[in-house]
């Protein structure tokens, strides 16, 4: 397995780092443990148009590890792009013409992903286009924060944009009215906190700014 993300975690950015300045009014619930914002091109990599699965899973791979640090059997490196394409071939998910291609990747194969290299179950929760995410959705990522607190994937059809779901602002009385807030994977700009906000790599969002009624989506939960 390549150590080539693994060597640069120093130059990423800890999502929390982030959050902390970012204020939203009302209870809010986020990920709990360490994880880094990896986003298009941060490993060198030129992923621009179709990295953004694979850097949302290296983000929630980067929580992963640091909850489980203390386990030896767990790997200590987050999975490069090309470990990804082979760990998907290796399972027959994927095709052997997979590995080097510029496929995207979406939940199903990051749920694998994840399996895989940390023997982590992860819950795949579906929502159907033709309406605004539901109240029993919004309860189960509020639910998920505060029991495993990992980041969570956010995958779609019509919308194909990746995200990477960091914090919740669940409002009970008015759920359409709930915030979230998205580490986007589309950033590719340097690693630095004040250059993350300035550009707004990561930013809370109301729910009409981040899902298209047009689009279903599927939320990857980490089961840590």
């Amino acid at each position: 397995r390549s150590r080539q993300v693994y060597i640069m975690y120093s130059a990423l950015v800890s999502v929390a780092s982030v959050c902390d300045l970012l204020k939203c009014d009302g209870s809010t619930t986020s990920v709990k443990d360490t994880c880094y914002f990896f986003h298009y091109k941060c490993d060198g990599v030129d992923d621009v148009a179709w990295g953004c699965g694979y850097r949302t899973l290296q983000t929630l791979c980067s929580s992963i590890k640091s909850s489980r640090s203390l386990h030896s059997q767990v790997p200590t490196e987050v999975p490069t792009i090309q470990d990804i394409q082979q760990t998907l071939v290796r399972v027959g998910d994927k095709c052997p013409s997979f590995i080097g291609s510029k496929e995207w990747i979406g939940t199903f194969e990051a749920s694998i992903v994840i399996d895989e290299w940390y023997n982590v179950p992860c819950r795949l929760v579906h929502h159907p286009a033709g309406q605004p995410v539901s109240r029993e959705v919004l309860q189960t990522l509020n639910q998920h924060f505060q029991k495993h607190g990992s980041p969570v994937m956010i995958g779609g059809d019509v919308d194909g944009a990746s995200k990477t779901l960091v914090g919740l602002a669940f409002r009970a009385d008015s759920p359409e009215e709930s915030l979230f807030l998205i580490a986007d994977p589309h950033y590719c700009g340097p690693d630095t906190v004040d250059d993350i906000l300035k550009d707004e790599g990561i930013k809370w969002f109301t729910m009409n700014e981040i899902f298209n009624t047009s689009s279903f989506y599927n939320f990857c939960l980490p089961l840590t």
